[in-house]
Order: structure tokens, then sequence, then C-alpha cells
């Protein structure tokens, strides 16, 4: 439905775009708030290995 609405009103913008299911599925939330409380070190660490 909100695919529908916004291709409707926005075609030149939303053209080639598509709506899916988030690939982390019920986590996306989690991981979000976890993201705005993780401390910085564990950031750079996260980058340096590239998991």
């Amino acid at each position: 439905m909100v695919e529908k609405k916004s291709k409707s009103r926005m075609h030149l913008l939303t053209e080639g775009v598509a709506i899916v299911p988030a690939g982390l599925g019920n986590l996306v939330a989690d991981t979000g708030a976890l993201a705005q409380l993780m401390p910085p070190e564990w950031v750079r660490e996260w980058r340096d290995s590239e998991p």
C-alpha cells in the first residue's frame, strides 16, 4: 500500500525503487538501538576487523 501511494504521487523520485522487508527482520529496531549506545572503541574494533 505504501509503495503504491508513493509511486502514484512521486513517480520521478520512486522510479525503479522497491520497498522490501528488512534483511534483519525483527532485529532492525534492536540493532538501531544498540548502534546508538555502542562505545566508540567497539566501533573502531569492528571497523578494523571488518566482520
